[in-house]
């Protein structure tokens, strides 16, 4: 165990208060909206300055609305208690958010108040005030008479403050480009295949070149296979009539999508395995037409992050949700596994638990996932676990794993954000209160639930003791905890700021604490406590 020693120091005369409202408490957490009735299907953003804002369906006015909250960079929330209405009419579907450049966002929505469900969507300002139309405007309509499906339209930012929407009508692609006024940049469209019958939902992600990359699985004649295009910011398609991927044996399961960010992508899904197939910035397929094999084992659900400029790094889990394993697997850009055959084990699921997610971070990954820890596995003491795991496949984290919550109650639906360098807000649907709620959590570069240096309470004089003590009060470093295995404190000390031009008569530095010649030659040094090494 690494052992570190932190100096906090003390401002003698000053009294100190913190309104902080990030929790370093896994089992109280940060409550977004605990609003009677169920809130769901939280999604969130940065928004620039340290904060994030976050989105979700609501079920408070007897249907299921769109409301939002912003917190800024201590966890306190901007606008209204339990979040602002962002659309109150009929009842709306799969939430979206985007930034707007400004510190406020974009949320769009499905419903259908005319008749055909539409998309539609809604700009809020970093005061919270809606900016277009009161209840939103129309984006995308159920054109001749087809509603909009949740699985047959997606949409991604293109990396500047535009969204493009694209949705399958038939065997034509749609695709519009909104800005943050609302409007329409452009519309266009192209033909694909029209005996292509979409067996998996659309998905979509930037190209990280300011375009798009879009695909789908399909079925044709009793033979199977995925579509792929990738667009350019103004709508050409770049991949002339696409890029279809042979699939053998089977219908193509737990599809999933993930950007290269520089013109390319991957593609994976299971038949009788898993396999991974890789298609180029020009569209070529270096990992030639049958693909790779990325894992031989039946899984239940399908996970990859790209890791910057070497690969990905996949996750998956097995059908069965007791006594399962999480594994991770590296591919570098050639297709070649990193790491042994079979993976590495993120995590032994002693009883039900697994829904993995990952999510990419500078130098890896960043996976969270739920289990049950209720010996009986009746899903009301599920814990929510993150780690970070690095190109090495070795754990950054606690070997325990961070424990993002342990309230009582089920977890689901973690959206997650990152807020600054390798710091994440964790946002997710919680039942410690018997109905859905919305809460998050800030999470460390280190994995703690909190900044890792100590804050200042308050300095009181005690009475009648005729000016011989103080009382000096401070919260807990979030490394002072026995199970820390990346960082842990041994002692806290205490240092009393010299005046400018002071005759002070200076203590010895003490051989314990390591300071700069700054602090050195600016603060006395008083005395250290011992941390309590609270669990």
């Amino acid at each position: 165990m690494k052992r570190i020693t932190k100096i906090l120091i003390m401002l003698l005369g000053i009294v100190f208060t913190i309104d902080a409202q990030w929790s370093n408490n896994p089992n109280i957490n940060t409550p977004v909206c605990t609003n009677q009735f169920n809130q769901d299907n939280p999604v969130s953003i940065s928004d620039g300055k340290g904060g994030v804002i976050i989105g979700w369906q609501d079920g408070r006015n007897s249907s299921s609305n769109v409301y939002s909250q912003r917190l800024d960079s201590n966890g306190i929330a901007q606008w209204s208690v339990d979040g602002i209405v962002v659309c109150d009419t009929n009842a709306q579907q799969n939430v979206k958010i985007f930034p707007d450049g400004a510190e406020g966002a974009m949320l769009f929505w499905r419903d259908s108040r005319s008749g055909n469900s539409r998309l539609y969507g809604q700009r809020i300002n970093k005061n919270g005030i809606s900016q277009w139309n009161k209840n939103g405007i129309s984006v995308m309509q159920g054109d001749s008479g087809i509603n909009l499906q949740n699985d047959t339209y997606g949409m991604v930012s293109l990396g500047n403050t535009n969204v493009l929407v694209a949705r399958i009508i038939q065997s034509i692609i749609i695709f519009k480009l909104i800005d943050t006024s609302g409007a329409t940049a452009w519309t266009d469209t192209i033909e694909i295949d029209a005996n292509n019958i979409k067996v998996t939902p659309l998905f979509i992600e930037s190209d990280g070149l300011g375009g798009a990359i879009l695909s789908f699985g399909y079925q044709n004649s009793g033979t199977w296979g995925c579509y792929a295009q990738r667009i350019n910011s103004e709508g050409t398609a770049l991949w002339d009539s696409g890029v279809n991927v042979a699939i053998q044996n089977s219908d193509p399961e737990y599809f999933t999508l993930s950007s290269d960010n520089n013109g390319g992508a991957i593609l994976l899904y299971q038949t009788t395995q898993v396999y991974g197939h890789r298609i180029s910035a020009s569209g070529t397929q270096p990992w030639g037409m049958s693909g790779k094999v990325i894992t031989i084992e039946n899984v239940n659900r399908l996970e990859a992050a790209h890791t910057g400029g070497n690969g990905w790094i996949v996750g998956w889990e097995p059908p069965f949700r007791r006594g399962i394993k999480i594994r991770l697997q590296y591919i570098d850009t050639s297709g070649a596994i990193q790491w042994i055959p079979e993976g590495i084990i993120l995590t032994k699921v002693v009883n039900n638990g697994g829904a993995l997610n990952l999510f990419p971070s500078q130098g890896g990954v960043l996976a969270t996932w739920v289990e049950d820890v209720d010996p009986m596995g009746n899903g009301q003491q599920v814990f929510m676990y993150a780690q970070k795991i690095d190109l090495q496949g070795k754990m950054l984290w606690k070997k325990s794993n961070t424990i993002v919550c342990c309230a009582w109650g089920a977890k689901a639906e973690p959206a997650i954000t990152e807020i600054g360098y390798n710091t994440y807000v964790f946002t997710w649907r919680d039942e410690r209160n018997s109905y859905s709620d919305i809460y998050a959590q800030y999470i460390t570069s280190a994995g703690v639930l909190s900044e890792l240096a100590p804050s200042f309470l308050s300095l009181e004089d005690i009475q009648n003791d005729n000016g011989g003590k103080l009382r000096i009060k401070w919260t807990a470093s979030a490394s002072d905890i026995e199970e820390a295995d990346v960082m842990s404190i041994t002692q806290y000390g205490l240092w009393r700021k010299i005046p400018a031009g002071s005759l002070t008569l200076r203590r010895p530095l003490q051989s314990s604490f390591l300071v700069d010649d700054t602090i050195a030659s600016n603060y006395d040094f008083i005395t250290s406590v011992p941390v309590l090494l609270a669990d």
